[in-house]
């Protein structure tokens, strides 16, 4: 597999991810980009409706797609790079079930191929999130704000999501039935 996270290390392709690529991100303090997103811990339960991982998910999608590493902190006083490792959370097959149940359920329209990669370790477990890009753009949820449902479609704009405007959503509906 060849991802951003391969394309930023400057690595050929490769069968999973490894640690000593995570400890090369922060060896290199390497930066956050449009499809490369660093997260310290993993939400345990995503599909609560405070979680971020919808957000992040539609965003990374809706901008190419990306890889999203767990259990990489970013430094503080170095905002989006890469500053140490730490531990991600507990793996279980629940946990990586709930995480794929969203991208496919929690999302309209549903958004397919998401690979969820564990990176053992004993002290700094990791996940590697891989979002493909999609040609069903524009992705979007279903979101409580201040007792309303809201319709959200964010999108990256460089290491930061942003939420797409009403033009830049017609757009993005008109580019997809375009193909």
């Amino acid at each position: 597999m060849f991802t951003a996270l391969h394309s930023t290390l400057g690595i050929s392709p490769t069968d999973r991810f490894t640690n000593e690529m995570l400890d090369k991100l922060v060896e290199e303090r390497t930066a956050e980009c449009q499809n490369l997103d660093f997260k310290g811990k993993i939400d345990s339960t995503p599909t609560r409706t405070e979680s971020d991982v919808r957000k992040d998910l539609c965003a990374m999608a809706n901008s190419g797609g990306g890889v999203i590493v767990y259990g990489v902190e970013e430094l503080p006083d170095m905002k989006d790079h890469a500053g140490k490792r730490i531990n991600a959370g507990e793996y279980s097959s629940g946990l990586e079930q709930a995480y794929l149940s969203v991208a496919t359920t929690h999302i309209s329209p549903p958004l397919r191929g998401v690979e969820f990669h564990r990176v053992e370790h004993p002290d700094h477990e990791a996940f590697v999130v891989v979002v493909p890009a999609s040609k069903q753009v524009p992705h979007m949820y279903f979101s409580e704000k201040k007792n309303a449902t809201v319709l959200a479609a964010p999108t990256r704009n460089g290491t930061h999501s942003e939420w797409l405007s009403e033009p830049e959503i017609a757009n993005l509906y008109r580019v997809r039935f375009q193909q």
